[in-house]
């Protein structure tokens, strides 16, 4: 099976620019792991960075809520992404083993929220819960997510686009240039598909600064 890394990178130059570095810091560590990107930028230094260049279809939706199509743009079997704001600082095979151990769908967290909580993302947590009828959802950071071409990862992504589309009815609110943050919807599709967050490793895999 094919894989790779994928990350998104458009609009603004200076999301350009995070993309080059990342693709800079990866391959310092490791030349030869495939990496693909997906843009609107016309940047000729891009096809010299990446193995693989990916038209970004507006259509989609704005800022972070692209991230909720991931699994329509990457070319590799099992992907994981990258969001383009971060940078290696060891050779990223490493994620391999760290995410793998899931089924489908992997994502690192440090806990999970429940009613009486809250979620800088969502207006009002407890009536998030009760929409959906969960007790709980992950405390959990996008930057990274693994995935593959498995039903469990295709409906995780299904479900997401579903939250997503009843953002207004369930209390989620706009983040940034996004008409919602993905990091609630994404924690909720994977509770409503039985999916454990992976454990936070305070920088084994990533560290947030």
């Amino acid at each position: 099976m094919s894989k790779g890394f994928l990350t998104i990178a458009y609009g603004s130059p200076e999301y350009i620019r995070m993309g080059k570095g990342l693709a800079r810091s990866i391959r310092a560590h490791n030349p030869s792991a495939r990496l693909a990107l997906v843009t609107d930028s016309e940047d000729d230094k891009l096809q010299a960075l990446f193995d693989i260049v990916i038209s970004l279809d507006p259509r989609l939706g704005s800022g972070v809520s692209q991230k909720l199509f991931l699994d329509y743009y990457t070319p590799f079997e099992q992907t994981i992404f990258i969001d383009s704001d971060c940078l290696a600082y060891r050779d990223p095979e490493e994620l391999w083993p760290m995410y793998q151990i899931a089924a489908g769908f992997a994502i690192k967290g440090w806990g999970y929220l429940r009613s009486g909580e809250t979620h800088y993302a969502v207006d009002d947590l407890e009536k998030y819960l009760e929409s959906f009828h969960v007790k709980r959802i992950a405390a959990l950071n996008s930057g990274v997510i693994y995935f593959d071409r498995s039903q469990l990862a295709s409906r995780v992504f299904d479900c997401a686009r579903m939250i997503a589309n009843q953002r207004a009815a369930v209390g989620l609110i706009p983040f940034k240039n996004s008409p919602v943050n993905d990091e609630p919807v994404f924690a909720m599709a994977m509770e409503l598909n039985s999916i454990e967050i992976l454990p936070w490793d305070n920088g084994r895999a990533m560290s947030t600064v």
